[in-house]
């Protein structure tokens, strides 16, 4: 069953939500791992400096 609206505005927002969710999903697993390395990399100094 495919979604049709007469709204063209409603048709742009989902394939635009449907874009935004597919670029979030390639982006994330980078995000996380840059996230870990940023937490290690600022306990490391902290613990450096003690």
């Amino acid at each position: 069953m495919k979604f049709v609206s007469r709204d063209p505005t409603v048709k742009l927002g989902y394939e635009l939500g449907y874009e935004i969710g597919a670029f979030l999903g390639k982006i994330t697993p980078y995000t996380l791992i840059l996230l870990a390395l940023y937490f290690v990399f600022k306990y490391f100094l902290e613990s450096r400096r003690n």
